[in-house]
């Protein structure tokens, strides 16, 4: 009687095959997600957006101040 969990050697090597680019892929992402910035680095971020906004509108204000 057949087993009906039986593969061929043709369905085993494809399946490897499938298996070695889903690695492949997965190493990629593993790569980007340890190059993606950390909280502290977005805080930052802001916190230095915020500061250069507020110099420019301080600059601003006081250059047209007295027109």
């Amino acid at each position: 009687m057949p087993d009906d969990h039986s593969f061929t050697l043709q369905q085993i090597d494809g399946a490897r095959s499938d298996y070695a680019l889903i690695e492949t892929n997965l190493e990629a992402i593993a790569k980007q997600l340890a190059n993606a910035p950390t909280r502290s680095d977005l805080a930052w971020a802001a916190l230095g957006i915020m500061v250069g906004a507020a110099a420019i509108v301080i600059l601003w204000a006081e250059a047209f101040w007295r027109l």
